[in-house]
């Protein structure tokens, strides 16, 4: 099993950027679905790309 560990900040409107380094090796572009589930046993945050529409606007993402 491969582990990347890296370190992101969290912005003052809550938004969390994936370090370049994560989205290359995960395969992610910017725009794509990705899932955010909390493991609450260990507080660990796992990212799952999801399947579905391939692209969204940021705007739509952060008006929920």
């Amino acid at each position: 099993m491969t582990l990347i560990r890296t370190f992101a900040r969290i912005d003052e409107e809550g938004k969390l950027s994936l370090p370049m380094n994560i989205k290359k090796f995960a395969g992610l572009t910017d725009g794509e679905v990705v899932e955010l589930k909390l493991i609450a046993s260990n507080r660990k945050v796992m990212i799952s790309k999801k399947k579905g529409p391939e692209k969204v606007s940021l705007k739509k993402v952060a008006g929920h």
